[in-house]
């Protein structure tokens, strides 16, 4: 088994070095040694999610932005005539097998959709069997099956000067397992001081990592947490003008459902959640 990478010890008003966390154990380790009590190092790491971060340099075909693979006998999915922008597609032999991962289909890929465009509105959650619920779109592709790379419609029609292109920029990706810590709410969860809430705070970005795009974990939110305490956060994509995804006002979406919809495919179930500042 992998051993943690022991951070310095460092005093209470700064965070360690990046560890390598690779359990509960590690990370509950890894707070300890940064400053914080026992028993809030305990509480912290027990409430940690797993999470997939889609870290940039990948070699395989988990990718942001660029065109989808979608079965062959699917077009690129549109609302009101509007192609829908292609946010992601992961391909699900990929993933690390982290908490999480066991509801979700085991080979194929999985592709998100959303019409981010101004004429699409999407300012507020969709949620199953919503009006225009046609604006988003979760497609998985069951490995095997024959595949095409389809082009949005010649026929759709022009983007408007502030919408998000329909097709991003593509960044393949790796995904990565990390162990994250809860961003909101933690001094009531912990019963935190003013020197503990603050290392947290400092911990917190350094463990998560720049975890911009991600599958599960603790995404982070512009405003307040809006995700329901018993529902997954299953795709999160942030505000990024590399991709092309400048969307709304450091505009975020979550798609995130039950662990029951999500283990049974019910993709039409989940929520689609804009978040901005």
């Amino acid at each position: 088994m992998a051993t943690l990478i022991k951070p310095v010890k460092t005093s209470r008003s700064h965070a360690p070095a990046k560890p390598t966390i690779d359990s509960r154990a590690a990370l509950q380790e890894a707070l300890a040694g940064a400053g914080l009590a026992s028993q809030i190092a305990q509480a912290a790491a027990a409430d940690a999610r797993w999470a997939i971060v889609l870290e940039a340099g990948g070699r395989g075909d988990s990718r942001l932005g660029g065109l989808p693979t979608l079965p062959s006998d699917m077009a690129w999915p549109t609302a009101d005539g509007r192609p829908l922008t292609h946010l992601a597609t992961v391909a699900l032999r990929e993933l690390p097998q982290v908490d999480g991962r066991e509801l979700l289909p085991v080979d194929g890929l999985l592709s998100f959709f959303a019409d981010v465009s101004s004429q699409g509105g999407l300012y507020d959650p969709l949620a199953p069997g919503d009006p225009g619920r046609d604006r988003v779109a979760i497609i998985h592709t069951p490995g095997g099956v024959e595949t095409h790379t389809p082009k949005p419609p010649p026929d759709a029609p022009p983007p408007g000067e502030y919408d998000v292109p329909v097709v991003l920029a593509e960044r393949r990706v790796t995904p990565t397992a990390k162990l994250q810590l809860r961003h909101l709410d933690i001094a009531s969860a912990y019963d935190l001081d003013a020197v503990d809430e603050r290392l947290i705070e400092e911990l917190a970005p350094r463990l998560n990592g720049e975890a911009n795009h991600q599958m599960l974990g603790f995404p982070r939110f512009i405003q307040d947490d809006p995700l329901p305490d018993d529902e997954i956060p299953l795709f999160f994509i942030a505000y990024d003008q590399s991709l092309g995804f400048e969307f709304l006002d450091n505009g975020t979406l979550v798609f995130h459902g039950k662990a029951e919809d999500l283990a049974a495919g019910r993709w039409d179930e989940l929520t689609v959640q804009p978040d901005s500042g």
